[in-house]
């Protein structure tokens, strides 16, 4: 195979609930979004394929070239776990991973049109209105963008995708870590390693593939951690003596 610069994928519909792409819960009445489904895995499994037959040196630039997440009809927490899930996934360095190139170009469509809006915003505010001199006329907002990329294009940081994918560390990075490790940070979620997985499901908490722990199961970690770990004499203990 020739060398591979781009890898170019849409209409994935990330979260939606009529998509072959979303878990279902078993009465098919909601969605598990931090749990990918069999068949997005296949198609992660299937880009991956792909890249294992890249002869370039250089990193692939990964596209994701409009409606990849559901947000007119799935909720914005929803749409945002599957896209997490799917990112992890896609980027595992154990299954080629990091053939791809660190920075991800995203063109929203009408399904995520929201995207669009928060970068049309951010794109006014930091690549024009902050440079205006005082006293100078105010340009209106762009409402088209460039078809080519270039300086004209003035691309922006995506801050909801950018905080999704820098939210938590992997289930891979937390692996790396000799010891059961659950984190749940205020705004951000929860996550184990696969240590900590294997202990919680036992004890009949759902844990998703990625270590991910949301929607009921996660009030399910919490009463069975505080059960089974804190006792009188963990209680005793200092944060200093929890990091020993």
């Amino acid at each position: 195979m020739s060398n591979i610069r781009y890898i170019v994928v849409s209409d994935l519909h990330l979260a939606a609930a009529n998509s072959v792409l979303t878990r279902l819960t078993a009465n098919k009445q909601g969605t598990l979004p931090h749990d990918p489904s069999d068949l997005l895995r296949h198609l992660i499994a299937c880009l991956q394929h792909i890249l294992s037959h890249d002869r370039s040196s250089e990193p692939v630039t990964l596209i994701l070239n409009g409606d990849i997440l559901e947000l007119a009809l799935a909720g914005t927490n929803e749409a945002g776990m599957t896209f997490q899930g799917f990112i992890e996934l896609l980027f595992d360095p154990k299954v080629g991973g990091d053939r791809l190139a660190k920075e991800i170009f995203y063109l929203p469509g009408n399904h995520d049109h929201h995207l669009w809006n928060t970068a049309k915003e951010t794109q006014y505010v930091e690549k024009y209105l902050r440079d205006v001199p005082p006293g100078e006329a105010i340009a209106p907002e762009y409402y088209v963008t460039n078809m080519f990329y270039d300086e004209k294009l003035k691309s922006v940081l995506a801050y909801f995708l950018n905080a999704l994918v820098h939210r938590l560390p992997t289930l891979t990075e937390l692996d790396a870590v000799n010891r059961p490790v659950y984190l749940q940070a205020a705004l951000g979620g929860t996550r184990t390693n696969s240590e900590s997985k294997a202990w919680l499901e036992v004890r009949g908490v759902t844990v998703g593939a990625d270590g991910a722990i949301a929607g009921p199961a996660l009030a399910l970690a919490l009463q069975t951690l505080r059960k089974e770990l804190l006792t009188p004499a963990t209680r005793k203990r200092s944060a200093l003596d929890a990091l020993q």
